[in-house]
């Protein structure tokens, strides 16, 4: 699947459509953000028989996200504040609870992107799906510095330890790529 826009913008919607979110899903998008592109999207396509859990560390970002999703009258979308550098912080989020997990644009701001990934497949029932979207290595003249971007064979590394499989590898656009991940174990223990 090619994402490449000409602007190099991500297209929250298409994406997600494509790589297997569907209506009446439980979905998580980790790290979303203070606009949380992709968890507006999600809540539409998951519709008012899915549900979406919007996790991020900021108050003031999930703050400002809620009222978005008001003014766009989802019901479906619940706030949950946590570190997913902590095993099991999200508790909101229960163990094997989650079909398909989001995390755009969040490990290469984190210190321990495999903790986090961690943290993503405990929520994730046996078969459920991640997509994990980051920066492109050597391609971006904006974004993060070449230092803080994680490399898909990075992912890919902490995907053997996770009981994960990857089902496909895309261009997100002109400066990201995408994976989309498939849980095949049961969830890590800590």
């Amino acid at each position: 699947m090619d994402q490449s826009s000409e602007a190099g913008i991500l297209k929250p919607g298409l994406i997600l459509r494509s790589t297997g979110l569907e209506f009446g899903m439980a979905v998580a998008d980790f790290g979303c953000g203070g606009t949380g592109p992709f968890t507006m999207e999600a809540a539409k396509i998951a519709g008012n028989q899915g549900k979406v859990y919007a996790v991020d560390i900021l108050k003031s970002s999930l703050s400002a996200l809620m009222a978005r999703v008001r003014l766009a009258g989802y019901t479906n979308v619940i706030p949950v504040w946590s570190n997913l550098e902590r095993f099991g912080a999200a508790k909101a989020i229960h163990d094997g609870s989650v079909d398909f997990g989001i995390v755009a644009n969040a490990l290469y701001q984190s210190s321990h992107p495999e903790a986090v990934l961690k943290e993503v497949f405990r929520t994730l029932k046996g078969g459920g799906r991640a997509l994990v979207i980051e920066w492109n290595t050597g391609r971006a003249t904006i974004g993060p510095t070449e230092k803080e971007l994680v490399p898909a064979d990075q992912i890919r590394s902490y995907l053997e330890k996770l009981g994960a499989r990857e089902l496909e590898f895309f261009d997100a656009g002109l400066y990201h790529y995408g994976m989309v991940i498939e849980k095949v174990g049961r969830a890590p223990s800590s």
